[in-house]
């Protein structure tokens, strides 16, 4: 994808110049969420229970996030979930046109500290397919939400969730999501089994 350029006196140690881009990136990545991690002290601390696997964290983020029918949302508890750093994006569309807005994770509590405390709201997952290697994990989760009791307001989307392990814990480092719209309703293949034909 870039041009092949020729450089004279390349100082590039040669173990760095053999790997591909990806595999730096990567592993700048994992040494940053970790660094960042334990430098930030006013992080939440995770719940032990939320974080020790795949399944945990990701139950635990929707949890979080919803209100339930008489609570509130548990702010602390979600952006526990996340690495420092970690970004959020809304694939949407606007006046017809595919969109994308990304927040940080702090960007994304802010907004929804601000939404009415007493709204009912309700959001879980129904479908899932995962991909692990390592310490990587990817998960393409089916969720519905609304209004808690009020079947007529569920909508449906889908979150992407990048994960990675720490050796201790997981951590969600990037979620980004797409809600169902009526030009574009999700297909069958991603709803559960018994809503297949």
């Amino acid at each position: 994808m870039s041009e092949r350029r020729r450089s004279t006196g390349n100082t590039t140690p040669r173990c760095t110049r053999l790997l591909p881009g990806a595999m730096i990136f990567a592993a700048a990545l994992v040494l940053v969420v970790g660094a960042a991690a334990q430098t930030t002290p006013q992080w939440p601390k995770a719940r032990p229970s939320d974080v020790r696997s795949v399944n945990s964290i990701v139950l635990a983020s929707y949890k979080a996030i919803s209100t339930g029918p008489h609570g509130k949302r548990d702010l602390q508890r979600f952006q526990s979930l996340f690495a420092p750093g970690a970004q959020l994006v809304d694939v949407t569309d606007q006046n017809g046109k595919p969109s994308t807005y990304v927040l940080t994770i702090q960007k994304f509590i802010a907004a929804l500290s601000k939404l009415p405390a007493n709204r009912p709201d309700c959001e879980r997952e129904i479908a899932r397919r995962t991909w692990t290697y390592g310490n990587l994990a990817q998960v393409w989760s089916t969720n519905e939400f609304g209004v808690c009791g009020k079947p007529k307001t569920t909508q449906y989307g889908i979150n992407d969730i990048t994960l990675t392990w720490d050796g201790t814990r997981w951590w969600i480092v990037a979620t980004s999501w797409k809600n169902e719209t009526p030009s574009q309703a999700l297909p069958r293949k991603y709803l559960p089994r018994k809503a297949h034909p």
